[in-house]
């Protein structure tokens, strides 16, 4: 849980207590947990939509990638072709 051990907790807890007072506590710790569970449902629906679009973009890229028809001969513009470029001089 974030890297915070028991002997860490226990510091924060005597600290929290101290500054403020046993009344009050209970209050800030409900407070906290509706910030906490805010922030993490707000983390998890960020989550879920961009895991949604990447979804969306690899099957438009696979899409894209599969092979198609080829390019014929006639349908390349007709000033474009190599073979009828040679022109006669006189």
């Amino acid at each position: 849980m974030l890297g915070i051990g028991w002997m860490e907790m226990a510091v924060i807890a005597v600290v929290a207590l101290v500054v403020v007072g046993p009344e009050k506590l209970p209050e800030m710790l409900r407070g906290a947990a509706g910030v906490y569970r805010g922030l993490r449902r707000a983390f998890t629906e960020a989550r879920d939509t961009v895991q949604a679009e990447v979804t969306l973009l690899e099957r438009e890229i696979n899409r894209d990638a599969e092979p198609g028809p080829s390019r014929r001969t006639s349908e390349i513009p007709h000033e474009n072709r190599a073979d009828e470029h040679t022109h006669d001089r006189a």
